[in-house]
C-alpha cells in the first residue's frame, strides 16, 4: 500500500479445518464480487496473495474470467501454492533446503483443506484450471523453497495459454521472504519490483 499509494482490501475468509474446500475459494470470490458490485472498476484492481493465498488469488482471477465479468488489472503471486496434489518436482528435491515448509506439512494441510475432494480438481488446485484470459501476472518465488516448481509451472501455464507472466526467482531465500520487508533488503526490493 505504501509503495503503490493505493488502498488495500484484505478479505477475511474461512480457514480449515473448521471450514474445508471450497469455503476459502468461495469467500475470496465473493470478496472480488463485492468490490465490483460496490462500483470498483476491475481495471483498477490487482489481486494478490502469498502461499495458499496466491492460489486463492489465482482462483479469483480464473473465476472473474469464467463469469464473463471484467478481469483484474493484474495478478500478483508470492511463493504460490497452486497444486494441492503436490505434483511439483521441487517438493522433494528441495525438501532439505526449505527452512519454512516441509512436504509432510503440505500434505497434511492439503488433506485438511480438501476433506476428500480431489486434489487435482481445478477448483482445488488452480494450476489445473483454465489460464486463458488471465491478466498480466507477476510470480515471485525463492530458489530454496519446495514450492518453486509450482511457481515455474504457473508461469509456464499462463504463457502457454497466451498470457503474460513474469517469473522472478530469488535464488538464495525462502518461502514468502517478502514478509520480512523493513528488515531484509531483498524483501524490500521484491516488494518494490511488485509495486512497479
Amino acid at each position: 500500500a505504501q509503495r503503490c499509494q493505493l488502498p488495500v482490501v484484505l478479505p477475511e475468509y474461512r480457514l480449515a479445518p473448521e471450514a474445508r474446500w471450497p469455503s476459502a475459494r468461495d469467500d475470496a470470490c465473493r470478496a472480488w464480487q463485492a468490490l465490483v458490485d460496490a462500483g470498483t472498476d476491475p481495471a483498477h484492481i490487482v489481486v494478490a496473495g502469498d502461499s495458499a493465498g496466491a492460489g486463492l488469488a489465482l482462483a479469483v482471477a480464473q473465476h472473474a474470467v469464467a463469469s464473463k465479468g471484467r478481469t483484474p488489472a493484474a495478478l500478483l503471486c508470492f511463493s504460490p501454492w497452486v497444486d494441492l496434489s503436490l505434483g511439483g518436482a521441487t517438493l522433494t528435491s528441495l525438501a532439505s533446503t526449505d527452512p519454512m515448509l516441509s512436504p509432510q506439512w503440505l500434505a497434511w494441510a492439503a488433506r485438511t483443506y480438501l476433506g476428500g475432494h480431489p486434489a487435482d480438481a481445478p477448483t482445488a488446485s488452480p494450476l489445473f484450471g483454465d489460464m486463458r484470459g488471465l491478466p498480466p501476472t507477476l510470480v515471485q518465488v525463492a530458489g530454496r523453497e519446495v514450492l518453486l516448481d509450482d511457481a515455474i509451472r504457473l508461469a509456464e501455464a499462463i504463457r502457454a495459454a497466451g498470457g503474460k507472466a513474469s517469473l522472478q526467482i530469488e535464488p538464495h531465500l525462502w518461502h514468502v521472504w517478502q514478509m520480512f520487508a523493513g528488515v531484509l533488503p531483498a524483501a524490500d526490493a521484491a516488494l518494490s519490483r511488485a509495486a512497479d
